[in-house]
């Protein structure tokens, strides 16, 4: 069972939305994450089954060294750099 933003990134890349090769390398930002925080969370993370019990990132007061999953982190890097939006995000769950 993987998270909601891993599965719209497989999504993304399936449907040909990103191309994976003209990617590059995503870069840990936690500028990035802080945000598209908001933004992720409506689009992608309230549709994810480990929200409730199992996402310490996106509860109400996390601590500040919390990284977010892998797959919130390729999506804030993609909206970041315009690759993709959240219309995209939601069109492919």
């Amino acid at each position: 069972m993987t998270c909601q933003a891993a599965q719209v990134v497989d999504s993304l890349v399936h449907t040909g939305r990103i191309d994976r090769e003209s990617v590059g390398a995503v870069q840990k930002d936690s500028g990035l994450w802080a945000m598209h925080r908001n933004a992720l969370r409506q689009a992608v993370c309230r549709h994810c089954a480990f929200l409730a019990e199992d996402c310490d990132f996106q509860s109400d007061c996390p601590s500040d060294d919390l990284e977010p999953c892998g797959g919130f982190i390729v999506l804030a890097f993609l909206k970041e750099y315009g690759l993709i939006d959240e219309r995209a995000m939601e069109e492919v769950q």
